[in-house]
This record gives structure tokens, sequence and C-alpha cells, in this order.
């Protein structure tokens, strides 16, 4: 009882390391085009960075003349803290922008954009009207100002300085994305499009 015991132990033990040899060292992961596109595709917007602003803005709806404006006049003063995320829109990449020649991939990503502007402090604003625009046509500027915020904000955030770091920034998280899929002889150039 003891010997098949034993005999049987030692089979599966050869049986495990000669599955181990035979298969473990000559599995190589087939690249092409295709299982890229799939995997930059399944990303999305891929946000490399977020930048948080505080934002300060000034509305001035003057006539020009001051006794127009004391009755018709409006100034608008706002503050608040942004969140702006910029990143590469992977979803809209096509076969075309993958090439592959023998051993090396080139990948050409769009430029980085703004995928999002969120508010993530409370709207301090103030509102001075003139007396007859206060009474006829009472408007508190929320809109104008949140519009006017988020525009200046953006124009921060699409600074080139800020844009070349997002640019290096993607070229990593991309390189890293795609380290999984290919082996060390393959080599990889990502290209971001002006």
């Amino acid at each position: 009882m003891k010997q098949t015991l034993i005999s049987l132990i030692i089979v599966l033990l050869l049986g495990i390391g000669v599955g181990f040899a035979l298969f473990s060292d000559k599995q190589t992961k087939e690249i092409s085009s295709t299982v890229i596109l799939n995997s930059l595709n399944q990303e999305g917007f891929l946000v490399t960075q977020s930048n948080v602003y505080t934002q300060d803005v000034v509305i001035e709806k003057s006539t020009g003349s001051a006794v127009k404006d004391f009755f018709l006049g409006q100034t608008i003063q706002a503050s608040t803290v942004l969140k702006v995320n910029i990143g590469v829109d992977l979803k809209n990449i096509t076969q075309e922008n993958i090439t592959m020649e023998g051993n090396k991939v080139t990948i050409q990503l769009p430029s980085p954009n703004i995928s999002s502007i969120e508010i993530i402090d409370d709207v301090k604003l103030e509102n001075e009207q003139g007396i007859v625009k206060k009474i006829f046509d009472n408007e508190d500027g929320y809109n104008e100002a949140i519009a006017l915020l988020k525009k200046e904000v953006a124009t921060q955030a699409m600074h080139e300085v800020n844009v070349a770091h997002v640019k290096e920034n993607t070229i990593i998280k991309i390189s890293e994305l795609l380290g999984a899929l290919h082996s060390e002889d393959i080599d990889i150039e990502i290209i971001i499009i002006e």
C-alpha cells in the first residue's frame, strides 16, 4: 500500500514537472494591431492628469456712462475651485493609427484634450446691479459666471507647458498598458499627433 502511494506521488510530481517544462517558457504572446486597437479602445478616455484651480472672474456690463450704469449696469464677481481632467480619447483610434513593420509597432494618438471640468467647491457670487435692472431684470448672473469660470480654467489647463506634461504622462500610461501585451522583442513607439 505504501509503495503504491509513493509511486502515485512520484508519477504525479513527474507529470507536473513535465507539464511545467513543456508549457511555461515556450508560450509567446502574438501581438497584432487588432489586439492593440482593442486594448486601447476599451480604455475609452484615458485621463492622464487632473489639475485643481482656484479661479476668479469679474463680468462688467457697462453702458459706458456712469449715470446709465447707476440704473442699468451690472458687475458680477465669482470665484470657486474647479478640477480639470485632461487626457487622450482612445476610443476613436482606428486601425490606421497603428502600423506594424517587423518587430516595430508605431501608435499614433490624438492630441490631449479636456474630458471634464468639475466644480469642487461652493461658488461665491457677488452681483451689483443698477436700480432699474434690479427691479425689472433681476438676474443673479450665476450661469454666465460659471460659463466664464470654466472657460478661463480650460485656457489655463491647455497651456503648452501643461499639455507637454499631459503628453509625457500619456506615453507612460500607454506604455504601461501595452507592456502586458507584448514581449521584450517588440519595440513600441508612441507618437502624439498635434
